[in-house]
């Protein structure tokens, strides 16, 4: 699990959102067989930011999100 926060200024031109992101990582390599060498990473992060406001724009918004993904590797012989 890997959990990662940022804090940016709430107001002036160099405003953005804070966030918090919580990630979720399952790994699993095959060590015999046809899939031997092969892993797989299934990843799920959790994004949440907060709503700001800057100078030139009016009150922003957080924009949320979940992802979830599915990442293989092999290795190749050269």
């Amino acid at each position: 699990m890997l959990n990662i926060d940022g804090n940016t200024p709430d107001s002036s031109k160099n405003a953005s959102s804070d966030q918090t992101e919580i990630d979720y990582d399952l790994n699993y390599v095959f060590q015999t067989g046809a899939l031997k060498g092969v892993s797989v990473r299934l990843r799920h992060a959790d994004v949440e930011r907060q709503s700001y406001r800057s100078n030139t724009q009016a009150r922003l918004t957080g924009l949320d999100e979940e992802q979830s993904r599915v990442i293989i590797n092999y290795e190749i012989q050269l």
